[in-house]
């Protein structure tokens, strides 16, 4: 049951992190939804072990709600200035979302006695708060250029991976060495 949760939530993360923006016809063909829907899934199933997974379940519920929004792309233009409003909500609910699953990972880390484990769940919760200020600076700065705004999104997409990978890696050791 632990590594089904687990994987539920290694799925949601990597459709959340990993932005590929496949539209056909307006439509996202791999949209957060998806992975705000596994993180609900998965923290419903892992909501006994910490108090953080409660927290975080049904804020993976509104952002499954806001970003159903994102899934057409005409529908954000066609709602008007209340778009900005709904992602700056899911910027915010996405970061509560995050950090108590690595909350509640890292809760389940130090129960077990694995606090090597318990610490990365630290690291990668600085490195994800991090990645998403410069993130969403870069997108608030992009009228000024010290790069063309190309490369920066290079860089931005290969770090992301890279984190994304980390907690990917992160979560498959949880499953290995927590009960």
């Amino acid at each position: 049951m632990l590594r089904q949760s687990l994987s539920k939530l290694s799925w949601g993360f990597a459709l959340i992190m990993i932005d590929i923006h496949m539209i056909l016809n307006g439509f996202d063909l791999l949209p957060d939804i998806i992975g705000y829907i596994l993180f609900a899934l998965a923290l419903g199933e892992l909501e006994r072990r910490s108090e953080c997974f409660d927290k975080a379940r049904p804020l993976s519920l509104a952002l499954a709600v806001l970003s159903a929004f994102i899934v057409y792309r005409g529908l954000l233009d066609w709602i008007g200035q209340v778009k900005y409003l709904i992602v700056l909500a899911s910027v915010c609910l996405n970061l509560l979302v995050v950090y108590y699953i690595l909350m509640g990972l890292k809760e389940m880390c130090v129960m077990s006695g694995h606090r090597g484990l318990a610490r990365e769940s630290d690291q990668l919760w600085k490195l994800y708060l991090g990645l998403a200020l410069v993130d969403h600076a870069v997108l608030l700065l992009s009228g000024i250029s010290f790069f063309t705004l190309a490369e920066i999104g290079i860089i931005l997409a290969l770090a992301n991976l890279v984190l994304t990978v980390f907690i990917l890696r992160f979560i498959n050791s949880c499953g290995s060495f927590v009960r």
